[in-house]
């Protein structure tokens, strides 16, 4: 078997541990180094082929707890460290899952089959952390493309898991050509690698939300200015609101109301002619991995455009938005009290957009921004304006789920695999 031949030295493996570790964070975290993610699994994959079992997932978690160490602190800051440390931990084991099915396949039967076991497991894990709500897009390997600006329209139909497995395939494919386990393998990589490098740009010349129409016009307004006829967004003003002029303020909602299926309901509050008025409140069902939850959301008919209201916590994955617009829905609005645009909330809501087909409007306290379901951003300063536009459902909108279950079956079919004999002597 060729895994085996060499032994790591420690300090050699506690360095492969780090630097992976550092590599990810990098790309993950606020620092949005885009391109360390496409090289960030190589130390831990050469690793792999050089320990025995035990030590490479103890490694493997070493480099999970440097990757969403650096994340904590914006993550996490809202609750008590002893339960940052915990969800720390919690995460740093659950993804040391896909390295340990890794190790196990490839030893017990081949290289090729071990890959795949990695790659289905960690797209089964990020799949399923959004489905618990638990975690930003931001943290997903797949929101990462979204940096490239508006040259990737690819999203649209692969979603972000179909865009983490572009990025952990080139990992494995740079890694068959810098330490290739026999001399094709490196020529093998090379022919798998161009393609793979290309298909997600030039399916985006091609693929893309269709354009149905106008939803209306808005106006980011933080202080109160004599306008009329349009929908101000931001703090409640002291001064009488104007008729026809629409102001919203967000209550203040933790994410422990969120997970308490609260979402937006009772979070965002409106004003017109200086009253407020009443948001129509709906509860329905989102379907996760575990069945169905209930789910609650505010719509605002306004200027003939169906509203659907949200906080920013809902921002975390697409089923929501998705169902709120199969309830006729056309127009996105999400309402943060951070004071910037972090990377991660940047990529969450860019996501978002393009995953649902709904462009999304994010106010905050000191500017809105807008998101495109095509692509495009827009950060709107004072007085701006925007006219979002109603689009097709995308492929992902409507079939969005069926790759995380796609990779939980194969994940599984893998794991049973691994305890199995294998399917050739070594």
């Amino acid at each position: 078997m060729d895994t085996q031949q060499e032994k790591a030295p420690l300090l050699w493996a506690l360095a492969a541990s780090l630097g992976s570790g550092l590599l990810l964070a990098f790309s993950l975290s606020n620092y949005s180094l885009l391109f360390t993610a496409f090289f960030a699994f190589i130390p831990l994959l050469w690793l792999s082929r050089k320990l025995s079992f035990w030590p490479f997932v103890g490694f493997s978690i070493l480099s999970n707890l440097l990757t969403y160490g650096l994340l904590a602190s914006p993550l996490f800051e809202t609750v008590e460290s002893s339960t940052a440390l915990f969800s720390l931990g919690f995460i740093s084991l659950l993804f040391s899952i896909p390295w340990a099915m890794l190790w196990l396949i490839h030893h017990r039967h081949n290289a090729k089959l071990g890959y795949w076991a990695f790659v289905s497991s960690y797209l089964a894990l990020e799949w399923m952390q959004g489905q618990f709500s638990g975690h930003w897009a931001g943290w997903q390997l797949g929101s990462l493309p979204l940096l490239f600006g508006n040259i990737w329209q690819a999203l649209a139909f692969v979603g972000t898991g179909g865009a983490s497995l572009w990025i952990l395939s080139l990992n494995i494919q740079l890694f068959r050509l810098i330490f290739p386990a026999q001399p094709q393998s490196r020529k093998g990589a090379i022919w798998a690698g161009i393609p793979l490098v290309l298909l997600p740009f030039l399916l985006s010349l091609f693929i893309g939300p269709s354009q149905k129409g106008e939803s209306g016009s808005f106006t980011y307004q933080s202080t109160y200015k004599s306008q009329t006829g349009r929908l101000l967004l931001g703090q409640l003003p002291t001064e009488e609101i104007p008729e026809n002029a629409l102001y919203a303020q967000e209550k203040v909602l933790n994410s422990w109301a969120y997970q308490a299926n609260q979402d937006s309901l009772n979070s965002i509050r409106f004003w017109q002619k200086g009253e407020r008025q009443a948001v129509n409140g709906q509860g329905f069902l989102v379907r996760t991995i575990l069945g169905q939850e209930q789910r609650f959301f505010q719509f605002l008919d306004w200027q003939g455009s169906r509203l659907l209201l949200l906080n920013a916590q809902s921002l975390k994955r697409t089923a929501p938005i998705r169902e709120g617009l199969q309830k006729g829905a056309q127009t996105s609005l999400a309402f943060s009290q951070d004071s910037s645009l972090s990377p991660m909330l940047y990529r969450s809501a860019r996501a978002r957009a393009q995953e649902s087909g709904s462009d999304i409007i994010l106010v905050q306290k000191t500017a809105a921004h807008y998101f495109g379901a095509n692509g495009a951003y827009q950060k709107l300063e004072e007085g701006q304006s925007c006219s979002p536009k109603i689009w097709s459902p995308t492929f992902f909108a409507q079939y969005g789920d069926l790759p995380g279950r796609l990779s939980i079956f194969l994940a599984a079919w893998l794991a049973l695999a691994s305890i199995v004999k294998p399917f050739r002597k070594k």
